[in-house]
């Protein structure tokens, strides 16, 4: 299938390893003021070396506990060198640079920074992760033991990044989630080897949250969480641990939503059955991620649009006193609700690892859909495609004709574009009646080599269209509808089931198990 996006990745905040945002910053964090108050001290945090690009922007991030991180403050590269001097509070806190430079790939090496701290960067050469880092904070020492303890693994990793960031397609996603897997793995054993510290914590936490991406066997670290302290397993970072290692079984397709509990601002608890009989979207996000922001005039449209029979639920995974100061900033469109229990609660076992996650709730319950990121008019059609008005399957046979009503199929890829709404079948062909929905701006095109196929592998050609030409671009109507046929070889009629397929490519569009007969 090809369409005018072909190629375009959808807009999203990746929660991956490593990173708060997502790669070349697609996911702006806004700048955050903070204030100094009389308790915090000044670090100086400076970088040197000929790898610095002169005028380019170096930002400088600030973790929070709940795993969330924002702009604190920027400086501009020049003579090769940057400095922060930066108000820090007492106590431990974590930092992160990156750049605006698509030569340096951005893994987010963390500085753990305290009153007074001095620390120097060098960058002595383009993997910007492993670059020697001096400082008087013993918890900076330790983090580096860990990077030179994986160090050839990271300078590949920098090297598949810059190549993912280049071509973003699935052979690169698929090397980068190789390398990173085998990072986790190798720094597991190092966590055996090493003292509990606050980076200890910090990585055990990293692997715990990856693991399921990144499909690693987690008793070893189960094990060494076992044995903590009491004082450290109820901590906030302790309890983040644990929830990542004990989310529970992935969800699925056809899985019931979990109604584990989720509460609004006011304290009032909810589940997802108070809506049952109607469509619900739910849309999980947080502040710091752009697209999700971006979705909101969207869902305020489909709201509109759909004002008795969908509900939405913003689901925020943020800390309660982050998601209450960013609900203030960007009021939501329906019901606001939090599960508590950050990015490792319902939002982990979809696992999509990223912003906005977006699940479709079906009346009985049932999840019938998941999708990560937003772009313009993707919800309308996606949703619009389980909204839009279906009646009954019918079966009927008149006159040597027979005919199938909005007939049942076990797999629409088809992206939730195309739907059929009946299929005509005598022994002059096989019409087959679509809609679909899409963006009105946007173009389909069914390839001339469209064709049906049955259980034994013989193909039924397309032989004629009405309402679209094969080959050529077609544009939904202003409201992002339309409509179309194809007709196919006669089919014979011992044929109880077919596959549409709009070519013979294995990513061609298509739509399995499409039943004839009862």
């Amino acid at each position: 299938m090809k369409t005018q996006i072909l190629g375009l990745i959808l807009s999203m905040c990746h929660v991956a390893t490593f990173t708060a945002v997502a790669d070349n910053q697609q996911c702006a964090i806004a700048d955050r003021e903070k204030a100094t108050d009389a308790n915090e001290g000044i670090a100086v945090i400076t970088g040197h070396g000929a790898a610095l690009p002169e005028e380019y922007v170096v930002r400088l991030f600030k973790w929070e506990e709940d795993g969330s991180a924002f702009v604190v403050a920027t400086d501009t590269i020049a003579n090769g060198q940057f400095r922060f001097e930066q108000p820090v509070g007492e106590g431990l806190s974590v930092y992160s640079f990156i750049f605006d430079y698509h030569a340096l790939p951005n893994t987010n090496h963390k500085l753990f920074v305290r009153p007074g701290a001095k620390i120097e960067i060098e960058a002595v050469d383009n993997y910007s992760y492993t670059w020697p880092v001096e400082s008087d904070v013993p918890e900076q020492a330790e983090y580096e033991l860990f990077t030179n303890y994986s160090k050839e693994l990271w300078r590949k990793r920098q090297d598949v990044s810059k190549e993912y960031d280049r071509k973003r397609n699935k052979e690169t996603l698929q090397a980068l989630d190789s390398i990173n897997r085998l990072i986790d793995l190798r720094e597991i054993e190092f966590l055996k080897t090493r003292p509990v510290s606050a980076v200890w914590l910090d990585k055990a936490k990293r692997i715990a949250k990856s693991s399921i991406s990144y499909k690693i066997d987690t008793a070893d670290l189960k094990s060494m969480f076992a044995n903590l302290d009491d004082s450290i397993k109820n901590s906030q970072i302790g309890k983040t641990i644990y929830g990542y290692l004990h989310t529970g079984s992935p969800l699925v397709i056809g899985d019931r939503f979990p109604d584990t509990g989720f509460y609004d601002l006011d304290g009032n608890v909810h589940e997802l059955k108070e809506f049952q009989g109607k469509w619900c979207l739910v849309d999980f996000w947080n502040s710091g991620c752009a697209p999700c922001i971006m979705a909101l005039p969207e869902l305020r449209e489909l709201k509109e649009k759909y004002p008795d029979n969908l509900e939405l639920v913003s689901m925020s995974i943020e800390a309660d006193n982050l998601w209450r100061e960013s609900s203030k900033n960007f009021p939501q469109i329906s019901h606001n609700w939090n599960e508590g229990k950050a990015d490792y609660g319902v939002f982990r076992r979809l696992g999509t690892n990223g912003f906005p996650t977006f699940a479709v709730v079906a009346p009985d319950g049932t999840i019938k859909d998941v999708w990560l990121g937003y772009s313009t008019g993707s919800l309308k059609r996606r949703v619009g495609f389980y909204l839009r008005p279906k009646g009954a399957t019918e079966y009927a046979e008149s006159n040597g004709l027979r005919s199938v009503q909005f007939p049942q199929y076990a797999a629409n890829k088809t992206d939730r574009v195309l739907d059929i709404d009946r299929i005509e079948i005598d022994e002059e062909g096989t019409k087959v009646f679509f809609s679909f929905i899409y963006a009105p701006e946007k173009w389909i095109a069914i390839p001339q080599e469209a064709y049906l196929s049955d259980s034994e592998g013989t193909h039924y050609a397309a032989v004629g269209s009405d309402g679209i030409t094969l080959g050529e671009r077609l544009y939904p109507d202003k409201e992002g509808n339309g409509t179309f046929s194809i007709t196919f070889q006669p089919l014979p009629e011992a044929i109880t089931s077919i596959d549409f397929h709009e070519s013979a490519s294995k990513d061609g569009w298509s739509i399995k198990g499409i039943r004839l007969t009862p």
